[in-house]
């Protein structure tokens, strides 16, 4: 599991809370921030998303647990080309994240 995953996770979600972002935006959002900030040689895409956990009524404003893979891809981290775009590389990195 990756710690930086935690740190990055506590930079979205919070943000997230005020505009309202969906358990999904908000992944994605955190994995832009990774390969931003990444020193990695190729960008990572979501490979996967766990079911987000079941929401308490009372408790909308608080931070939720998230579990996503990300995989490498073929796009080297300085291409321009949006992530979605780029095909997943052959035997690439595969990450487990949670926060």
């Amino acid at each position: 599991r990756w710690s930086l995953w935690l740190l990055l996770l506590g930079l979205v979600l919070p943000s997230a809370s005020t505009r309202s972002f969906s358990y999904r935006e908000a992944v994605l959002r955190a994995v832009d921030q990774f390969n931003e900030r990444s020193a990695e040689a190729n960008l990572y895409r979501l490979l996967e998303l766990d079911p987000p956990p079941e929401q308490d009524a009372e408790d909308r404003g608080a931070r939720k647990p998230v579990s996503f893979k990300v995989k490498e891809t073929v796009c080297p981290r300085t291409s321009q080309q949006p992530v979605e775009q780029c095909d997943f590389r052959k035997n690439g990195l595969l990450k487990e994240c949670v926060g």
